[in-house]
């Protein structure tokens, strides 16, 4: 849950640039973010990956990682 929330934090960081629907996947809004020339942050976007579709389950230092992104 940790990651998801930092991650939707960073993704709601560029509500001036463009807002994503309810249904876009990560790869959707990276394609959002590539298209406004807004550099997207591919190190947390493939940890929330490994997390929502896989079975990684982040240790603390990865989410202190993440917070200081």
């Amino acid at each position: 849950m940790k990651v998801r929330r930092i991650y939707k934090r960073r993704v709601k960081s560029y509500k001036d640039s463009f807002k994503p629907e309810r249904s876009d996947t990560t790869g959707d809004i990276k394609k959002l973010l590539d298209i406004q020339e807004t550099p997207p942050d591919a190190e947390l976007t493939s940890i929330y990956d490994a997390v929502r579709y896989g079975d990684y389950v982040p240790d603390g230092e990865t989410i202190s990682k993440l917070r200081k992104m």
